[in-house]
């Protein structure tokens, strides 16, 4: 499962990336400048929320890797 989500929070991280580049290039592309003030700001807050969202299932995949480790130790289990 933290593999998965190690995955997960890499993925949202480029994303995150993309979505400030692609604010960037729609506001270049706007004609108006505070239409391209705007649309930039825009990208780079759902880029924010993105980069936050990627940082949470990060935490996520780290708590859940000590938890199976602490797991395995109480139990005396070792992973096959």
């Amino acid at each position: 499962m933290a593999t998965g989500l190690d995955h997960l929070s890499a993925d949202l991280s480029r994303d995150a990336s993309q979505v400030a580049t692609q604010g960037k290039s729609a506001a270049s592309a706007a004609g108006d400048a505070q239409v391209a003030d705007l649309a930039e700001t825009a990208l780079a807050a759902i880029g924010g929320v993105v980069l936050a969202t990627a940082t949470i299932v990060q935490g996520l995949s780290e708590g859940s890797s000590t938890a199976g480790t602490q797991l395995r130790r109480a139990t005396g289990m070792v992973p096959q």
